[in-house]
């Protein structure tokens, strides 16, 4: 997997480290190195840029015997003659191991698990003293085995003999991973990076350097009011000294498009104990910008203060016609209360005389 996905360095230094410890073949190693060149910044930024240039392109061109090989003559040193020795002690303790675990007509490993289960069970069961006493009696079982030379000591002695080499291995395997990584760093610094910029500008083609290509934004060119590189100028200086006389009022900027407007109203803003600086739209409703202004002004405030400031939500049209209509309804309940006892009490009164009348 490349190691791009990572997007934090230092989480990605230690990934490759653990990545060249778990797989310590050469070709590993040498893959892993050249992704993590092809990873960094001033370089990926190259990638892609011309044709012939991509990240796929640099890699299969790393991978041919002529830059193979001439990343590793420069990364040529003591650490890759380490590594190399371990390979070979490695390789050996492999071959004995594998001589050993073919000479029982038994499976070693499962041997080697049954007396661990074994003695595990004992340990449990009888508690240490009967561990020792078990240990004595396998002891003594296996000397009368030696001594009588059966099949039974000739199995089980290889049996113990794989496991025995098998922790050689273990520990050949560790050496190995510990002498990758270290010749990894190694490759990686004299080897890979210095053939791959040299090979990534002869895939540029003719004059590599007239590629325009930006190596950061740490010395300028970040934003347009970078807050680190404001110049004091005469009309701040002015500025400052009118608001340290002024109590209340008002200040006006005006001036050309582009002259420093709104960096001089934002430095003013930072250095006040409190301050709101809101960007006015190119058009916008008076209303809603004065209500939205009022707004932002209250939210600022409060969170100067200490305080939280209450989440505003805009209600849908569909919200704010039910909100209507049940304000309209309970007003017609309040008015009904009233006027139906009314209207029943007048029908009540006229009844009698209605019918004298009819």
């Amino acid at each position: 997997m490349p190691w791009s996905l990572l997007n934090k360095p230092w989480l990605r230094s230690v990934v490759q480290l653990v990545q060249l410890f778990v797989a310590p073949n050469r070709d590993d190693v040498y893959e892993q190195c050249v992704w993590a060149a092809l990873d960094e910044p001033p370089r990926a930024r190259k990638l892609g840029k011309r044709p012939g240039t991509s990240r796929r392109d640099v890699f299969d061109e790393m991978h041919r015997s002529m830059y193979r090989n001439a990343a590793y003559t420069q990364a040529d040193g003591p650490e890759r003659a380490a590594y190399d020795k371990a390979v070979v002690d490695l390789e050996r303790a492999r071959a004995k191991q594998q001589a050993a675990a073919d000479e029982p007509e038994w499976n070693w490993k499962v041997v080697c698990v049954l007396l661990s289960a074994a003695g595990l069970t004992v340990l449990i069961t009888g508690g240490l003293m009967a561990l020792l006493v078990a240990l004595f009696s396998t002891a003594l079982l296996i000397f009368i085995l030696f001594w009588r030379g059966t099949a039974v000591w000739f199995n089980l002695r290889y049996c113990l003999l794989a496991a025995v080499l098998s922790i050689s291995c273990a520990a050949a395997r560790a050496e190995l991973s510990y002498r990758a990584v270290v010749w990894g760093v190694v490759l990686f610094d004299k080897g890979i990076v210095p053939v791959m910029d040299g090979m990534i500008r002869h895939l540029m083609g003719e004059d590599p350097d007239s590629l325009f290509v930006p190596q950061g934004t740490s010395k300028g060119l970040r934003a347009p009011r970078a807050p680190g590189f404001v110049v004091q100028t005469e009309a701040m200086e002015q500025l400052h000294r009118k608001l340290n006389h002024l109590d209340e009022g008002t200040i006006a900027v005006c001036g050309p498009r582009g002259v420093g407007k709104s960096t001089l109203l934002e430095n003013a803003t930072e250095q006040a104990a409190f301050g709101v600086l809101i960007q006015a739209p190119a058009t916008y409703a008076p209303h809603d910008f004065l209500m939205s202004l009022s707004v932002r002004l209250c939210q600022d405030y409060m969170q100067h203060e200490g305080y939280p400031a209450p989440e505003f939500a805009r209600l849908s049209p569909f919200h704010r016609m039910l909100r209507s209509t049940r304000r309209r309804i309970r007003a017609l309940g309040r008015w009904s209360s009233f006027a139906l006892p009314a209207t029943a009490l007048l029908v009540l009164g006229v009844s009698s005389a209605a019918r004298s009348l009819v």
